[in-house]
Formats: C-alpha cells, structure tokens, sequence
C-alpha cells in the first residue's frame, strides 16, 4: 500500500528556524506566505519537470499579459555526432552550400553578423528548442562578469562547509545561494571544481585579492556586446515596432546588514569601469515599488544595465526573414544530429539534421557554429569538452498589489496604467546573493482594486548536479531545484516589495562553467565552433563579436 506524502509542519522546515518577521504586513500577506510554505515543502522538483503553482487562471493571464509561452514540456539533452567522412559519402537534400548555425542566442546572433556583414552564401539558423530557452532565462542584461569577482575566499569555504553543516536558514537576509552539495560525487566531478577552486584562487592571487585582470577584459566584452543588442535593437523598433531589450538601468539592493558587502560591490564595479552609484530612498520611491517604509534597504544603481525581452529570438529572426529573404532560413523544431569533417582538410563539410517529421536532412556546409546549450557533442565517442553546470531556481512570479500602492508611487498626473507600461520604473533588480528579478508584463486583477504584476525570478548557484547524457542524476530524476533558494525568494520578494508575492511557476535552468567561469569555444575544423557558457557572463556575451557598425 503507498504511503501518503504528509506536509512537514513550517517551523519544522530547517534547522534553524526563528519567527518570520511579518512586520507591516497585512494579515492576508502573512496567511498567503505561510501557504506557499507549506506547498514548497512537499513539492517535488525534478530535473525533467517545471512545476506550475497555484490556479489555472494565473497561468493563463502570465501567458495573456506577457511574452512568456510558458509549458511544462522539457526538451531533454541529445548527442551530436563528430564525423569524420568525405563529402562524396551522402546525398546533399539542399543542394545549396550554406553558412550553417544552429542552437542559442550565440548562434542566432552568429548569423545576424553573417548577413549584416552582407555575406554572400546563404546563411542557416536552425534550433530544436522552440527557443524556449529565453522563457526560463533571468533576462537580465548585466556588464559585470557573473560575481566571480564578489566570491571571496570566505564564500568558497562557507559553500564548502554548508555541504557537511546545512546551516543555511533561508529566512534571512544574507542566506548564501552558492553551495556545493556533494552528493554522489564522482571522481572527474570532484578534480573539476578542484580546478575551479584553484583557479580562482590563482586569479585573485594575481590580482591581490582584488578584481581579476580577465574580468576586465570580459567587462569590456561585455559592454561592446550591450551597444550590439542596441543597435540590433533599434533596427528591430524602426523595422517591427518591437524591441527586444530596455537599457534604462539596474539595481543592487541589500538590508542594511548587507551594506558592508554592497560597498564592497560597488567599489568592484568601479574598477572594472562600470558606472554605478548609491541612490537614496527618494530613488527608490519614484522608481521601484520597494516597501521602503516597513523596511530599509540600500541599493546603488548601474545606468548602463538593463533587461532582454523574452521574445527575443523570435523577434530577431523576424526581422531577418523580412531584410534578407533570400539568404536567411530559420529551420524551426530541427535537430543537429552529426557534422561530418573531412580527415583531409579538416574542415566542417557538411550536416544531418532531423527535421520536424523525422526523416534526415543533408546539407552542404561552408561554415558551422553552433551554441548548444546541454546537448553534448561528441567525437570518437568522447565529449569534446568537460561539462560542470551550475543550477539555479527560476520561475514566473506574480505581485498582487492594490491601487492604492500604485498611486503611492506616481508623479507628474501620471496614471497607473502610464505607470506600469514605463520602462524607467520598476527597474530590474539584484542583490548580492544571486536573486534576480525581472518585470515581465501586469493586468488588471479580477479582484476589484488590484492588480497582478508578472516578473521573472531567480536565484541560485548549486554547483555539482551533472544533467549530462546518461548520467546518474539524469536516470534516477534526482532534483535539481534547491528548495531553500524558493523559501529566500518568497521571504525577500514579500519583505521587501510591495503586495503580495506568490510563484505562479517554479523550475530549474542550469549552465554550463568551465574553471575560469567564461565563454569558451571549442573548435572541432578550422570552419567548425561549438560554444558554451555563454550565460556565464550573462546573455549579453552572446554578440560580443559582431562588431557592428552603424
């Protein structure tokens, strides 16, 4: 007989627990809270899973009010075959030499530079992921390399001891989202963040213990790709009336226990050459909905940052189908299944695909470059390159927040509906422990008053769960979501924001690192490149070669 799953009690939870603070709050937020406590605690995140909270109707107007197509479907890892071969040993189903890219955002943008730098063959984008890579993305574009500056020797021993001593109470504000849980570790995984270990100390080493000469040249990189994302931009506004990013700034915030680390922050930033600046309460009244009155915060602002829309992709390969349709193909629900090189010239010859319907496609190649994601490339039977991911929580969230509020907040005869719709309020926001918060979209709430507020969230660095093909973790379903990143989303969002906070869904979105925490290409032919960890210093590193000129 099945033994039925009974909810832990909420003050049983975790090891330490002292009483929620729900200061300020009204007695509906506090019932609400303590509701989705409860739900958290029995829920079962699995690798293979996004799980939807709450009512059907919220996941409709997420799905109504924003640009997220959000499914529970979840596209699981494939293989790419390296295969060494001739070009006389299939049959090319295009008849056309082309400029192959398949995968991500990298690819797709590989294939912008292509075409705007008026290529002459035609150029190929082919992606089996229906582009929902972007509706689980944190949609933050940021100049900063991705905090490897900000962890200190002591977050890698706090990370390291947390493995043995699980300490960390997510009801505070200093919880600690970057762990190393060693379950199950296998030998290669152990030497992997060994190296990243080392590295990072090697890095710092060199610096002083101050930022890393490699993240200045990432920042660098960084910022050239955000004025590429600009340009594409204002190509696609002046083109599509439709934009796929906002430039018009970002916040760190933290409590005032954190201000000692926020500086810290800041002061990093500042050497790398990124403008940033505190701003006072003043700032944050007139431009975030922060509860500033029930409790104090301290946040500085990086005017250069800003946020990607979800439909970003779509909207990109949109305006290449309109400008260049005979050299532009988008090979929607396609499947990179082998490259064949040719042992004598090693270089890339050609493709197969499967195509939507199953059957293979051969095509004839000038070039490859592909940015895959989690799917493994292999040669001679074994992986071109070593995979470590890093696994973060990310989920849709709603704020229920009533009118009153809002009209707290506007200025100048500005109605809320102006409000909400203005891009320079309600800023993206950080803080120093890997929460990220996006706006995605509002409506009117059925509830007379009210409105419903859409964001993207997420937090997280769980390193050591290995999603690759094949592997334990993967066969036997073991989550990859941590539970306690959900509890301190859910305590930061409703201690420090307006309204009323709830998950309308919850998942994991893992990438790719290598030891120093950059983009890496992997070149398999003098004309074949497969890249990784693009994410690792944020989307933005996608376009950081094109170069564009305007």
């Amino acid at each position: 007989m099945a033994t039925m799953k009974v909810a832990k009690p909420v003050n049983q939870l975790f090891k330490s627990k002292k009483t929620t603070p729900f200061l300020g709050w009204s007695s509906e937020k506090i019932k609400c809270y303590k509701s989705i406590l409860e739900k958290i605690s029995v829920s079962d995140f699995k690798l293979s899973k996004i799980q939807a909270f709450g009512d059907a109707r919220l996941l409709d107007e997420l799905r109504e009010a924003t640009k997220v197509k959000f499914s529970t479907k979840w596209h699981k890892q494939s293989a790419v075959q390296i295969v060494n071969s001739t070009a006389t040993e299939f049959t090319d189903s295009t008849n056309q030499t082309v400029a192959y890219t398949a995968g991500g955002l990298s690819a797709l943008l590989k294939a912008f530079e292509l075409l705007h730098n008026r290529s002459e063959m035609k150029v190929v984008f082919s992606s089996d992921s229906h582009l929902s890579i972007m509706d689980r993305s944190g949609l933050q574009a940021h100049q900063h390399p991705t905090q490897y500056d900000e962890y200190t020797l002591s977050d890698l021993i706090k990370a390291l001891s947390f493995n043995f001593i699980d300490s960390r109470d997510p009801e505070k504000s200093n919880y600690q989202s970057f762990s190393i849980p060693m379950l199950n570790p296998s030998t290669s995984k152990l030497i992997s963040y060994t190296n990243f270990f080392l590295e990072f100390l090697q890095q710092k080493g060199m610096a002083g213990f101050d930022v890393t000469q490699r993240s200045k040249l990432v920042v660098e990189g960084q910022k050239l790709s955000l004025e590429n994302f600009s340009y594409i931009d204002y190509l696609t506004r002046a083109s599509l009336n439709k934009s796929i990013m906002e430039r018009k700034g970002r916040l760190y915030f933290g409590f005032p226990e954190d201000l000692p680390r926020l500086k810290h922050g800041l002061n990093s930033w500042k050497m790398l050459g990124i403008e940033s600046y505190f701003v006072d309460d003043a700032f944050l009244k007139d431009r975030t909905l922060f509860d500033i009155e029930n409790q104090p915060v301290h946040a500085y602002f990086i005017p250069g940052d800003g946020f990607f829309y979800p439909d970003i992709m779509e909207v990109i390969i949109e305006y290449l189908q309109l400008h260049y349709p005979d050299k532009f193909e988008y090979r929607a629900n396609t499947k990179l299944a082998s490259v064949y090189i040719n042992p004598g010239s090693e270089t890339a010859v050609a493709v197969k695909e499967i195509t939507p319907d199953g059957s293979d496609r051969y095509s004839s190649i000038n070039s490859i470059y592909c940015s895959l994601g989690h799917d493994q490339v292999f040669r001679n039977g074994q992986a071109i390159y070593k995979e470590t991911l890093a696994t973060s929580t990310t989920g849709d969230w709603v704020q229920h927040i009533h009118v009153d509020d809002l009209k707290s907040r506007l200025t100048n005869n500005m109605t809320i509906e102006e409000y909400l719709n203005n891009s320079e309020y309600n800023l993206p926001y950080a803080d120093k422990f890997n929460l990220h918060v996006t706006r995605l979209g509002y409506k009117k709430s059925s509830i007379q008053d009210w409105y419903d507020i859409f964001y993207r969230v997420t937090e997280g660095g769980v390193l050591n769960y290995q999603t690759g093909l094949g592997s334990k973790n993967e066969k036997r379903g073991h989550s990859v979501l941590e539970k306690k990143d959900v509890i301190n989303k859910l305590y930061k969002l409703n201690k420090t924001q307006l309204g009323i906070w709830k998950p309308i869904t919850e998942g994991s979105c893992s990438r790719k690192i290598d030891k120093n925490n950059t983009r890496t290409n992997h070149s398999v032919a003098s004309n074949a490149i497969f890249s990784i960890n693009a994410s690792g210093t944020g989307v933005v590193d996608a376009a950081k070669h094109i170069k564009l000129q305007k």
